[in-house]
């Protein structure tokens, strides 16, 4: 049974120098590609699973509560459209060009 341990062991081992012999740019393009993105995965699925669930648009939109100082700023529904706008004109094709 050691024997046979031996053999998987060294089989192994000098797998990585076979491969090198025989498909080298494969195996140097494996070895720098296959580790960073196993690297990139790991952390995505480590960020993902601390996120938890939140609502599709969360990632979207900000959503600000009625009495927030910085509601003030926006402009409400009712000073639309805007008074350099002419009242006249509902689209951007009405403009006369020069």
């Amino acid at each position: 049974m050691a024997e046979r341990a031996g053999r998987f062991l060294l089989y192994w081992k000098a797998y990585y120098h076979n491969l090198i012999r025989k498909f080298p740019e494969q195996t140097i393009t494996a070895t720098m590609l296959i580790p960073p993105t196993i690297g990139i995965l790991l952390y995505k699925l480590d960020w993902y699973s601390k996120q938890g669930d939140k609502p599709y648009y969360r990632g979207y939109y900000a959503v600000y509560r009625p009495d927030d100082p910085l509601v003030s700023y926006w402009r409400k529904p009712e000073e639309y459209p805007a008074p350099y706008l002419l009242p006249e004109l509902k689209y951007a094709a009405g403009v006369q060009r020069d």
